[in-house]
């Protein structure tokens, strides 16, 4: 991991970490149907996401977005494509 990326995904951890602290409903979703765990992932924010899987419903983890990607779909391609 990069400095930069490894600075990112603190930075993202962290607002995530207030998020929470708040309340948030992690179910949600966008006009895409990304939820936060879709957009962590997106992000190569690995600790987020680590947070996120700690945090929600099992039942979000395999569900898909509009474009058909899982969590573990959008984890494949960012490994392997980046």
């Amino acid at each position: 991991m990069s400095h930069l990326s490894g600075l990112v995904d603190s930075i993202i951890y962290h607002i995530l970490e207030l998020l929470l602290t708040q309340c948030v409903d992690l179910s949600k979703r966008d006009q895409k149907g990304n939820t936060a765990l879709h957009y962590a992932c997106l992000a190569s924010a690995e600790s987020a996401a680590l947070m996120l899987l700690e945090r929600i419903e099992p039942e979000l983890i395999d569900s898909p977005n509009a474009d058909l990607r899982t969590y573990h779909s959008l984890q494949y391609f960012q490994m392997n494509h980046f």
